[in-house]
């Protein structure tokens, strides 16, 4: 047995061996894993990931949207791309720069050209005229604050003076939601970061593509269905994925703001608007306690109260509807139903004088039959533009507007008279 030459450390002479198997049993994989990245960077493969791109037009340094973006969010089939955008690259003195954040309310879809972005710009140019206003959407359809918030990293370096924050409607169906159909549903934040943080690499969206490419989703490509595709995938009362989903907001929101601090950004939040008087719930279930003879009574009720409502005895669907409110795990239609059984019971006119009381009878009916013939649609007896085209397109000889100045709410005038009944303003096409 040989003894350790004088001066040396046994254990030390270990310790250093240790540590360079160790060493290089990381530094190996991870210089493997840069210069194979660098390979495909080289290569052009993939797909940029960031929001803006730059490029020039007509000699200008300008700014526009990455039309691939949505790669990173959603299967290859569905993905959703930012509308056309240029930006210049650079802002000028008396500029003022504003970015609108958000899903497809904010976008203004499906005419983004009548979204509120565009009437923003055109109000503040005519409120300052002196000041040059650059009122950029980077608002896209179906997306979530999972997406909005790397869009927010990317407009933090474009010289942004206010944020304008609009969203919230796609938390559940939105990528990662917990009734989505782009992937996995209400994972923990940990796995999305990481998994966004993984296809943001070339390598990433290489795995990626091979996934795809011997997978399941390999036999199948799935097409744009709208809201259709979601009906399979509704999320339950008692749900826990909900609290999940709710938690995923509100860091991503944190991280929004944190985010707007250091790029010196003025941020305005903005609470969702939603239409609860005339848009039921866009699909309802039980929650799972509620079965068996409890169930069948629920529904007894219920029934009884839809029937109610279609024979316009409102009063006994608001007392039929109510009976089942309290029930624990009832479906949200249900505290719908006695709202518009309410409103409608509400608009029936005061007066009694025949030509009242057929005017509110003949759009009951335009009603009935706008819903029977267009049950993907909207609408209300004030009448929007929608109800107006669609009596208009059947060649009724009424044509119903909201002048806002009674309780009836209703104008009309007859085919070829100038006469007005009972609150009238004459609108004809």
């Amino acid at each position: 047995m040989s003894a350790a030459a004088p001066g040396t450390n046994p254990t030390l002479s270990r310790r250093r061996k240790w540590a360079f198997r160790l060493g290089s049993s990381l530094l190996v994989p991870l210089l493997v894993l840069a210069v194979l990245e660098a390979v495909l960077r080289l290569a052009g493969f993939g797909y940029p990931t960031n929001f803006f791109l730059k490029t020039r037009i007509n000699g200008r340094a300008v700014y526009v949207e990455n039309d691939k973006f949505g790669l990173r969010f959603f299967p290859p089939a569905l993905a959703r791309s930012p509308s056309p955008l240029v930006m210049p690259a650079g802002k000028t003195n008396h500029t003022y720069r504003l970015f609108i954040l958000g899903e497809s309310a904010a976008l203004g879809d499906p005419e983004p050209a009548f979204g509120f972005g565009r009437f923003l710009q055109v109000l503040l140019n005519e409120r300052f005229p002196g000041t040059r206003f650059e009122v950029v959407c980077t608002a896209m359809t179906a997306i979530n604050s999972h997406v909005i918030l790397p869009i927010a990293r990317d407009c933090a370096r474009r010289e942004g003076d206010v944020w304008i924050i609009y969203m919230g409607n796609n938390e559940f169906v939105g990528p990662f939601g917990a009734g989505t159909v782009f992937g996995p549903q209400a994972p923990r934040l940990g796995f999305v970061r990481f998994a966004l943080a993984l296809k943001a690499t070339k390598i990433g969206q290489l795995l990626d593509a091979l996934l795809r490419s011997f997978g399941a989703e390999s036999s199948r490509q799935p097409s744009w269905g709208g809201m259709k595709m979601f009906l399979d995938h509704q999320v339950g009362p008692d749900d826990p994925r909900k609290q999940r989903v709710y938690e995923h907001f509100q860091r991503n929101l944190e991280d929004i703001l944190r985010v707007a601090e250091p790029a010196g950004v003025k941020v305005v939040l903005s609470t969702v608007a939603s239409n609860l008087k005339d848009c039921a719930p866009f699909a309802s279930r039980h929650s799972s306690g509620l079965r068996g003879s409890r169930l069948a009574d629920w529904q007894k009720f219920y029934d009884g109260g839809v029937e109610a409502e279609l024979a316009g005895d409102f009063a006994k669907a608001i007392r039929s509807h109510a009976a089942i409110l309290s029930w624990r795990g009832t479906w949200t239609r249900c505290r719908f139903a006695p709202i518009r059984a309410s409103t409608e019971s509400s608009k029936r006119p005061r007066s009694s004088t025949p030509g009242a009381v057929f005017i509110w009878r003949t759009c009951q009916r335009w009603r009935r039959r706008a819903r029977k013939e267009s049950p993907g649609m909207s609408f209300s007896s004030s009448t929007s533009i929608s109800t107006s085209r669609a009596i208009t397109s059947w060649g009724e000889p009424w044509l119903i507007r909201c002048c806002g100045c009674c309780r009836n709410r209703l104008l009309t005038r007859r085919r070829g008279s100038g006469r007005h009944l009972k609150c009238a303003r004459a609108v004809w096409r």
